[in-house]
């Protein structure tokens, strides 16, 4: 079976690690667990997109327990739930020359003639934004979503507010990169 369809994690485990990509993606064989980080991880991305949504979040926001509802209590005094945001939950597709790229930013912000979209992380951001994939392939697709190069990624933790920005540098070896990890299959 041929593989047309790319996001970030698949394009990671195709990376790091071929045979796992092959029996999860193509042999369909691997079987699907989901860490207790990621329920928790899933729990405040929706919490946050109904928050700009603008729907009433007391019945979500009665259901944190206690460490929850500090995270959440703190998030919503920081600078981060007041940007001029133009998309939450954007999910997207972007067809290259035989791929697609998909997948979802958590929410882009503009300034002035600049987008930013943002990432968030519970607890620990990438060791090396610059050259995660995630950033690679956002930055990538954000441009031509947009329609510009004045692009940059902002993950942000949060547990910690600690965050991590990547300026969009060059388009041309993001694609560079990830037709070359596409083309190991």
């Amino acid at each position: 079976m041929l593989v047309d369809t790319y996001n970030t994690h698949s394009l990671k485990l195709l990376e790091e690690n071929p045979q796992e990509f092959k029996k999860k993606y193509i042999d369909k064989t691997a079987f699907i667990h989901s860490a207790p980080e990621a329920e928790e991880g899933k729990k405040f991305h929706a919490l946050i997109s109904y928050y700009f949504k603008g729907f009433d979040i007391s019945k979500f926001e009665n259901v944190l327990d206690e460490t929850e509802k500090a995270i959440w209590e703190k998030l919503k005094t920081s600078d981060m739930l007041k940007k001029n945001y133009v998309a939450v939950e954007h999910s997207f597709l972007i067809k290259e020359k035989s791929f697609f790229l998909n997948g979802r930013f958590d929410a882009v912000y503009k300034e002035n003639d600049s987008y930013t979209v943002v990432d968030w992380k519970m607890k620990t951001l990438p060791k090396d934004p610059e050259e995660d994939l995630q950033s690679v392939v956002y930055l990538y697709c954000a441009g031509k979503i947009f329609d510009t190069e004045n692009i940059s990624m902002l993950y942000f933790s949060l547990t910690t507010h600690e965050r991590a920005f990547v300026k969009l540098s060059s388009p041309e070896k993001y694609l560079e990169r990830i037709e070359k990890i596409i083309a190991s299959i």
